[in-house]
């Protein structure tokens, strides 16, 4: 009995993670809105340009304590395992028999390669490619979902292991995308921890709250009695290492400094890593912790990697081996005031803009109960904001490329990247424009622009930049049509939810 009460527990937090997104009274039956996880083919992101695929492989690795998930399949990375994988209309009828209405919700779930030609089956389980084509006789045009790899409490030896052999699979011109989640390893942290309690630091496990307590020192008023990013506690929570306490890419916004550890509070500055297992007495850090220079070898081939960690400005000083290509890196902010909501409700915020825009919009407003017809309305302007934005964005990485043209991007043993920690803003620029030319790495691009400028605009973190998200190379808002027309977007999609106070300054 109590092992059926676990389970039924870990459902009911799994679907209440969905924040203000109606929920089935039943199995099955039909809900008057639900959230786009998937990307659909006639979206804004797909219509702003051609698609060339070139994410063919995609490797996932969480490990948060106390995270929302069911068995080893944690929220985040069921959300952005969905925001790797392509609408399908007709998968979407066969998974519900009524014909409701849908936009690529979380109960539809990919079939494995060996089913992806039987409807019959279709979200019995998470694997291979589907094609798109095989569903509609062949005239639509070819869009493989990437294969996926999911990595629960993995070994860092283990993590590298998946991380090679999947790389040295790829193509020249494929793109490996690695999405990393858990928390800093800090270690002077942890050594003034085991001192009060008299024990020895190999004894001692990483704790969040001396963070909590620098990030909470800087809360105003707005959000007060903030705690760390994810702000639970991370004992036997999973570690990221640095690469460095260099200043990340320049960019400018609301007046903020640009990305760098110097910015953040002393609490955030000393991370060494990310924990992708727990942290026990008798393992060594070097099979938990995960530095960013572990995957220099992995830069022979184009990453484009997602950093989901309060560690994440930790990456900044990723640098490709020479020859290797600079990776594309979206970083999440390292701190979430408590304001907006617990991690252990919701799940990375992080991970929520990335996936589903739409939730995050909700949970940045507070409107935890809005009703259908006010969500489909949000889905229609946010719609517009990234038509909007994703077509001025098209129009400057092509004008990069076609300046750029038969000069390749600056290196790290190039001058240039040798002696600055962020490429030169063309070179940066070129970098997106190929990744941009996949629709799934393009919908990525497109919410990540949008989470920065919320976060920049919203009350509770306009002015701190512990708050702040970051990307590698630089990718400004001047790119994507200029910081006045992203803040326009914002507050469109703000008087939606009638919180246009929340962002304006």
């Amino acid at each position: 009995a109590q092992d059926w009460q676990l389970v039924i527990h870990e459902i009911t937090t799994f679907m209440n993670a969905d924040v203000a997104m109606p929920v089935p009274r039943s199995p099955g039956s039909a809900v008057a809105f639900r959230p786009n996880f998937r990307c659909c083919p006639s979206g804004p992101e797909a219509t702003v340009g051609p698609h060339t695929q070139r994410v063919k492989e995609a490797v996932l690795v969480s490990y948060q304590h106390r995270q929302v998930k069911i068995a080893e399949l944690p929220v985040d990375v069921f959300r952005m395992m969905q925001s790797l994988e392509w609408y399908d209309a007709r998968l979407a009828d066969a998974v519900q028999p009524g014909g409701s209405s849908d936009t690529g919700g979380p109960s539809e779930v990919v079939p494995p390669s060996s089913t992806r030609t039987s409807l019959a089956t279709a979200g019995s389980s998470v694997g291979g490619p589907l094609t798109s084509s095989s569903l509609s006789g062949g005239s639509a045009p070819c869009r493989d979902n990437p294969a996926k790899q999911l990595l629960y409490r993995a070994s860092v030896p283990s993590v590298l292991s998946v991380l090679a052999s999947t790389a040295s699979s790829l193509g020249k011109d494929d793109v490996l995308f690695v999405y990393l989640s858990g928390h800093g390893y800090r270690p002077s942290l942890m050594g003034r921890q085991a001192g009060e309690a008299g024990v020895g630091t190999g004894n001692a496990r990483p704790s969040m709250s001396g963070v909590t307590q620098a990030a909470s020192s800087s809360e105003d008023a707005v959000g007060a009695g903030a705690g760390a990013s994810g702000s639970h506690d991370s004992s036997n929570g999973p570690l990221l290492a640095s690469a460095g306490h260099g200043s990340g890419s320049a960019q400018e916004g609301g007046g903020l400094p640009a990305p760098s550890l110097s910015n953040l509070p002393e609490a955030l500055q000393d991370g060494q890593g990310l924990c992708v297992s727990p942290l026990k007495p008798h393992v060594p850090p070097c099979e938990v912790v995960l530095k960013p220079g572990d995957l220099v070898p992995l830069t022979r081939r184009q990453l484009f990697l997602v950093v989901d960690s309060d560690a994440s400005y930790e990456f900044l000083g990723l640098r490709a081996v020479p020859d290797g290509v600079q990776p594309l890196c979206l970083l999440c902010a390292p701190h979430r005031p408590s304001a907006l909501l617990d991690y252990t409700r919701t799940g990375s915020l992080f991970a929520m803009f990335l996936s589903c825009p739409v939730m995050a919009l909700c949970v940045m407003c507070s409107e935890l109960d809005p009703p259908p017809q006010q969500l489909r309305n949000l889905q229609d302007t946010l719609d517009g904001v990234f038509l909007d934005v994703g077509s001025a964005l098209h129009q400057t990485l092509q004008e990069s490329a076609s300046l750029n043209l038969g000069a390749e991007p600056a290196g790290p043993s190039t001058p240039a990247a040798a002696g600055s920690s962020s490429l030169p803003a063309a070179s940066g620029l070129v970098l997106w424009g190929r990744a941009f030319s996949d629709v799934l790495l393009r919908q990525h691009m497109l919410r990540f622009l949008l989470c920065r400028a919320v976060m920049r605009m919203h009350a509770a973190t306009r002015h701190r930049p512990e708050c702040q998200p970051a990307c590698m190379p630089d990718l400004p808002d001047e790119a994507a049509g200029g910081t006045v027309a992203i803040a326009a977007g914002v507050l469109r999609l703000a008087a939606v939810l009638k919180k246009e106070a929340l962002f304006q300054q």
